[in-house]
């Protein structure tokens, strides 16, 4: 029986925004396979879960030290904020390997007294190429400065991965970037199990753009689908997910056939998506993968994306790629009545089944082990 220490840069339960759908998932697959799973959760603004004792030996929690004080030092913000001496004491209490979730959880991989162990990173990002594209969407001055120098800080920083044995990379583009501090290998995203609602092949209604609505890179997103596409249609559109801005709340609320879902549950998120004739997901930056990609495709009917969301994902026979707004309006028109075909659905489910296992992936870390 296969012991394994996870270190996590938030807690992963509820599994409602990218980076911790991947981590809640790796843990629950882990588990069914058999391994044990110690699981260490920095905390901040996230309820402790009782759902992750079901699948964890234990469960610690350590406080996220957020003071602004810390922005100042030459560690990366998201690094400095998670480094609880505890986690270091609960980690020497046995000889256990350890995955560090993110660069954001790698505060202690280069410690002296863990150089013997088993080290293992999952990179959700090439984080500084991340943070420059956060810098290059963000208006606001104080904030766009703090991205400028985080995106310095994590490029510095990232030359910390050399002391792990081994960086699990969340895509093939990113696999080639980290092979520079030793070995990388491709693990895909983990996503809710592959399944598709019974009704995946009825007409839908509408339109959904779906993400977290308050990151920087989708709030570009949905500003300009909003000033683009959604003002110069006729068609239902909702946009749903965590902490809308308010630049999308004003735009929004001068148009008559946009709605905004304010903080869905999963249970409700899902169903949206599921509900949606069309669901459309565009993107200005190619890093990683988007999980709320996934989230369409096993739930949803036809979706609409443009090249960056789909750039080497292997995804793209699986979606409609347009990638102005004229042609984004034409794909909707063209889409909007049509029913998702039943062999569209089967290819969908074979191509997703293939490349985004989580048992096969699961495997393929506890192999490392």
């Amino acid at each position: 029986m296969k012991h394994i220490h996870i270190i996590t840069f938030d807690i992963p339960y509820p599994a409602n925004y990218g980076g911790v759908i991947d981590v809640f998932y790796r843990i629950k697959a882990l588990y069914e396979i058999g391994a044990k799973v110690h699981l260490h959760c920095y905390e901040y603004g996230r309820d402790h879960s009782p759902e992750l004792e079901k699948y964890c030996e234990e469960v610690n929690y350590y406080k996220r030290d957020t003071h602004p004080s810390l922005v100042l030092k030459h560690k990366p913000y998201i690094v400095n904020t998670r480094a609880d001496k505890a986690l270091l004491e609960n980690l020497q209490k046995d000889n256990y390997p350890i995955l560090f979730e993110g660069l954001h959880s790698t505060h202690l991989l280069k410690h002296e007294s863990l150089r013997s162990r088993y080290k293992i990173v999952r990179a959700h990002n090439i984080e500084h190429i991340y943070y420059w594209h956060l810098f290059k969407a963000e208006q606001k001055l104080i904030r766009k400065t703090f991205f400028a120098t985080e995106a310095l800080k994590l490029k510095y920083h990232e030359s910390v991965l050399k002391y792990a044995d081994v960086v699990l990379s969340i895509s093939a583009n990113d696999r080639a970037h980290f092979q520079k501090y030793g070995r990388s290998v491709y693990v895909p995203a983990f996503s809710p199990d592959i399944k598709f609602p019974v009704n995946q092949t009825e007409v839908g209604y509408g339109i959904l753009y779906h993400g977290n609505l308050s990151v920087s890179e989708n709030i570009k997103a949905v500003l300009y689908l909003l000033d683009n596409v959604f003002s110069k249609i006729d068609l239902p559109v909702t946009i749903a997910g965590k902490k809308p801005a308010d630049k999308i709340l004003k735009k929004a609320a001068k148009l008559p056939n946009v709605k905004v879902v304010a903080n869905p549950s999963e249970p409700e998120m899902l169903e949206l998506v599921s509900k949606a004739q069309i669901n459309i997901l565009i993107t200005f930056q190619s890093t990683g993968i988007k999980l709320k990609l996934l989230t369409a495709l096993q739930y949803g009917k036809h979706c609409i994306v443009n090249n960056e969301m789909i750039e080497k994902t292997g995804l793209s026979n699986t979606c409609c790629i347009a990638n102005t707004p004229n042609e984004i309006i034409t794909a909707i028109y063209k889409l909007h009545s049509l029913p998702f075909g039943a062999a569209e659905c089967k290819e969908r489910q074979r191509v997703l089944s293939n490349l985004y296992s989580n048992t096969k992936s699961a495997k393929t870390i506890l192999e490392l082990l």
